[in-house]
């Protein structure tokens, strides 16, 4: 059997150029999944984090599931409130509704109390970071009472 060196010489010259370019990482992206700490420390059910500018998710928690909007309400309550107040250091006053107009088995992680004042910051510290819906609910009445907003409650007397 006569083998043709040339050719042997041309396939193995080729097969030694993809290799190169296989094992030259820069050459080809690569989206393999990273990987991710196990214990990132969140304690939600469900979320994302994705890569704007690849779109690569790079942690994903329960992402195909449908959960209801919670949280995203009330930011944006937040988001609306520092639009439209004047000041951060406005006195908001919790009414009755404020208080106790929430979802059924709602804790109250302030122990705020209908007549109780806080700042529109500090209604905001405890809407954002303890969650408080009493705080959204009287967020909602103070900005809707500035707007004039029908259905916006009087000021007490």
């Amino acid at each position: 059997m006569r083998v043709n060196l040339n050719r042997a010489k041309t396939r193995m010259a080729a097969f030694g150029i993809c290799l190169a370019l296989v094992m030259q990482g820069g050459m080809f992206s690569s989206y393999a999944k990273p990987s991710w700490p196990s214990d990132t420390g969140i304690e939600g059910d469900a979320g994302i984090v994705v890569d704007m500018d690849t779109g690569a998710v790079l942690f994903g928690r329960n992402i195909h599931k449908t959960y209801a909007p919670a949280s995203i309400t009330k930011l944006l309550t937040a988001l609306v409130t520092v639009e439209n107040v004047g000041s951060l250091d406005e006195m908001v006053t919790f009414s009755h509704d404020a208080v106790y107009n929430v979802e059924s088995g709602s804790s109250n992680p302030i122990s705020i109390e209908e007549g109780d004042q806080l700042s529109v910051r500090d209604c905001l510290y405890a809407l954002l970071l303890r969650s408080s819906n009493q705080a959204a609910n009287a967020l909602a009445e103070h900005v809707a009472q500035q707007a004039g907003v029908e259905g916006g409650r009087e000021e007490p007397e």
